[in-house]
């Protein structure tokens, strides 16, 4: 689908473009909002990614540590504060994928939907239903064999609760967001009364003779990287904009309520985990949140730990099942995917053949999860470039439509967008100059698409030809 030129743009595009026309059911309400940021953000990567942190800063110090989650946490806020508008603008099924398009064209929005369903989301879905079932097994021993049955079987009924209705789905999403909300308070309020204060872990911030020069700022930026990953996955909303209620305002709202929880919450956290351990001993722990735990309640604290990230694996295993099909479902309906995956249930009103679409291929991933990781780590990097060209179709928009209704516009315009959109750059260029082969690798699976791409542009024209 072609758009129109900037000068062109007429009152019939504004109300193409801010058309809240949904071929869904808007049963998402803005207690459903905030729980799909909170339960799209929290999974397996506060109790892993926290010793990844610990082991790339210098000098290993807890000022240090807890400014790089403080930066990271602030960046996600202004990148929500930012993001929000475009989804007030647009409330549709899709979001990110209708804010590329519409912002810097069909392809844009494409590689983006491309790099989702082949890789991140999907990928995402796979290991996280293995990290469910792998701390399941620290209850009942089970063979890799049977893991990877039990993560096929978990992924293929939550795709059918998700199949006979998004209500039903925001129900599983709400109350497992509550449940790992709750158990990482248990988590935090029993490392501030069990724990002695060792305010030597914490201070200084910056001891004396660290020397603040690039090297520095590089390996800051590239520590930056896993903190963002952990923060990830608020953007998620604007894939299920068209299911909710009153999206023009409850969409902000929830975006930036969530991610203000989910920055408490990673701060707290990362502090309990600091005063326990010590950062040193952070960077070389497996599983920091269970020597943590462990050296609060002994064995106790060790299973409640499992307990803690079986629930929180479950949990957003079922919010990026419930929400990314929508992302397929609207590149398919402008022609540039399989046209199939555009159906909607005449009954249930959910994108059941996209749900199922995207079932199938988690469960491939989870067959060849071996060499499968490895291609995902090269590619999740790119989830943050295609963030800042996101956030910079709010440059874009305003001026091919100055006069359109924005019930909300991006706290701090034109900075906030500006800062987020320099940030998440300066995090991507790093990534690409301390990993230049896998990034290129990385690059190489997203520009896969275009074969597909030009196909189906190809078949869209012939098709207007006839």
């Amino acid at each position: 689908m072609e758009h129109a030129d900037p000068i062109d743009a007429g009152q019939g595009d504004v109300e193409r473009l801010t058309s809240s026309q949904t071929d869904f059911r808007r049963e998402l309400g803005l207690f459903d909002g905030i729980n799909v940021v909170i339960g799209n953000s929290i999974g397996s990567g506060i109790f892993i990614a926290p010793a990844v942190v610990a082991a790339t800063i210098l000098p290993q110090t807890g000022g240090i540590h807890l400014l790089v989650w403080l930066v990271g946490g602030l960046l996600a806020l202004t990148g929500a504060l930012s993001y929000a508008e475009l989804g007030a603008l647009m409330p549709r099924a899709g979001g990110h994928y209708v804010y590329l398009r519409e912002g810097i064209g069909d392809l844009g929005g494409f590689l983006y939907g491309w790099t989702i369903l082949l890789v991140i989301a999907s990928g995402s879905i796979a290991f996280v239903s293995i990290t469910f079932v792998t701390y399941l097994s620290y209850f009942v021993p089970m063979s890799p064999w049977l893991i990877k049955s039990i993560a096929i079987a978990t992924i293929l009924g939550l795709t059918g609760v998700n199949y006979v209705g998004v209500k039903a789905g925001s129900v599983v999403l709400n109350v497992f967001t509550g449940l790992k909300v709750i158990a990482l308070v248990v988590l935090i309020v029993a490392g501030l009364l069990f724990a002695s204060l060792h305010r030597e872990y914490f201070l200084p911030l910056i001891p004396e003779g660290t020397e603040l020069n690039l090297v520095w700022v590089s390996t800051f930026m590239f520590a930056l990287v896993s903190a963002l990953f952990t923060y990830g996955g608020w953007q998620n909303i604007g894939f299920i904009a068209g299911e909710m209620k009153n999206p023009r305002r409850n969409l902000p709202i929830s975006l930036i309520i969530g991610v203000a929880i989910v920055i408490v919450i990673y701060m707290l956290t990362n502090m309990v985990y600091i005063n326990v351990l010590g950062v040193p001993a952070m960077a070389g722990s497996q599983l920091v949140a269970s020597d943590t735990m462990e050296g609060l309640w002994g064995r106790l604290g060790g299973s409640f730990v499992a307990l803690l990230i079986m629930i929180s694996s479950f949990g957003i295993t079922n919010a990026i099942i419930m929400v990314s099909p929508r992302v397929y479902y609207a590149m398919s309906k402008d022609g540039l995917f399989l046209p199939q995956l555009a159906c909607v249930h005449p009954r249930f009103k959910t994108p059941h053949i996209a749900l199922v679409f995207q079932a199938v291929w988690a469960s491939v991933i989870v067959l060849a999860s071996e060499t499968f990781q490895q291609i995902m780590n090269y590619v999740v990097f790119m989830d943050w470039l295609f963030l800042a060209l996101a956030v910079y179709c709010i440059y874009v928009l305003r001026k091919k439509y100055p006069d359109a209704p924005r019930p909300y516009r991006a706290w701090g315009y034109p900075a906030t967008p500006a800062l987020f959109i320099l940030l998440s750059m300066v995090v991507v260029v790093n990534t690409l100059m301390r990993a230049p082969l896998e990034s290129g690798i990385g690059t190489a699976i997203v520009l896969s698409g275009l074969p597909f791409y030009y196909g189906m542009k190809s078949r869209l024209r012939r098709q207007a030809n006839k």
